[in-house]
């Protein structure tokens, strides 16, 4: 992909396929989905994009794990597949490793990985399963 068309070319897919979603140099932002109708709202921070893996972060609704513990409190977990919480406390989608990251990738694809987490969540939600029993690590 052309990176001088980059912004133009993101915009453009987001648009088709995630049109409640804004982009700008520093962020994307929306409410995704699930299959079950609740809505989550999504901020994935683009510093450094393309040549730096975007973080995912959900902002709402406050994720409580099956036991009741907020999920930003265990603060990164490779079985709940998340990283580190932003300093508000909205826990990071882990959607990538970062050494697998290529700048070809785009922010729908990382918007559709966490779409996918999502639906992941639910189910932790509704069976107090790890995550890591609906998701591979990628």
């Amino acid at each position: 992909m052309d990176l001088t068309k980059r912004p133009t070319v993101e915009r453009k897919i987001l648009d088709k396929y995630f049109p409640g979603f804004t982009i700008d140099a520093s962020s994307a932002r929306g409410t995704l989905r699930s299959n079950s109708g609740t809505a989550y709202a999504v901020r994935i921070d683009l510093t450094g994009f393309p040549h730096r893996l975007p973080q995912a972060y959900i902002t709402w609704p406050r994720l409580l794990m099956h036991n009741g513990v907020p999920l930003s409190a265990i603060n990164g977990s490779s079985t709940m597949h998340v990283l580190a919480a932003d300093a508000a406390g909205n826990p990071q989608v882990c959607h990538w490793r970062r050494e697998h990251w290529l700048p070809e990738y785009t922010v729908y694809q990382v918007v559709m990985k966490v779409r996918i987490w999502l639906e992941a969540w639910e189910r932790h939600a509704a069976t107090g399963d790890s995550l890591d029993r609906f998701l591979p690590h990628a």
